[in-house]
């Protein structure tokens, strides 16, 4: 073995909880006094050859068994931080599927926040096309709870067909035609849109093109897909669903501070 580079990847190749035991073992417990292939057995299986290796080479270069032990201790620390971090993440990805890679179609992920939310969702997309089949659950939440919360930011862009369409001509239009094509329930939910959008200079406009769905400020989903049923359930679209209540609160309070600071101008729904 030629480097500490070495020694220490043949050391996380050991799944975080048998690394920290075996850390435990060197620096104070069964293994303080020195160890061997048969002794290392017990606490890295089949890899035992190969950590005998890693553990010769740190000695070799100054470790005392102690400090190869608290090395194997922050390893094993970093490790299960890592796994935490990803069982919190999951890729969903809708599309034709490929031998090997899990696929996860976008439609499926959503439905399952829709039936998990309690509080609160919020939601924003760019297109939304026959949306009602997808709303159908939230807005039955939304009508037997009035504690129960709703927000969509959308675009009115889009749908422009004209220049001389203007925000007083398409809100109330948008807001009738998002009640019948694509909001179920009776109780209606917020609507809100950025009116950039329709700024005469061309370097002064932008439009709501985020994607995101956040359910009670814990989960997030961040996707490509807006809410067609192509979007949703044929297309290639590449997403990350993250349970970290930190991030999504952030993204909560980016939205909600652009309702706040009257960068997003309401929609009534009738």
């Amino acid at each position: 073995m030629s480097s500490g580079t070495e020694a220490t990847a043949i050391l996380l190749r050991l799944p975080a909880a048998l690394l920290a035991g075996l850390g435990v073992a060197l620096e104070s417990g069964t293994l303080r006094h020195g160890f061997s292939q048969k002794t290392l057995h017990p606490f890295c299986g089949d890899a035992a050859p190969a950590v005998e290796q890693a553990l010769r080479h740190l000695a070799h270069v100054g470790f005392s068994t102690a400090t190869a032990g608290m090395l194997c201790q922050g390893l094993g620390r970093a490790l299960a931080e890592r796994d935490d971090a990803e069982r919190s993440l999951q890729l969903v990805l809708s599309g034709p599927e490929v031998v090997g890679i899990p696929v996860v179609d976008t439609k499926t992920t959503v439905l399952s926040l829709f039936q998990e939310a309690q509080q609160e969702v919020l939601i924003t997309s760019y297109v939304f096309h026959q949306a009602a089949a997808f709303f159908s659950m939230l807005a039955r939440k939304h009508d037997a709870d009035p504690a129960f919360r709703v927000t969509f930011i959308v675009d009115l862009t889009h749908s422009r067909k004209s220049p001389e369409d203007s925000i007083a001509k398409m809100a109330p239009a948008y807001g009738a035609n998002f009640r019948k094509q694509h909001w179920p329930g009776r109780r209606p939910p917020e609507i809100w849109h950025d009116p950039r959008g329709f700024e005469p200079a061309a370097a002064d406009r932008g439009v709501l093109h985020a994607k995101t769905v956040i359910v009670d400020r814990k989960i997030v989903f961040i996707t490509s897909a807006n809410f067609t049923e192509a979007a949703q359930a044929r297309n290639i679209e590449a997403g990350v669903l993250i349970r970290q209540p930190r991030i999504a609160q952030r993204l909560h309070d980016y939205f909600t501070g652009l309702i706040t600071t009257n960068v997003l101008r309401p929609i009534n729904l009738v």
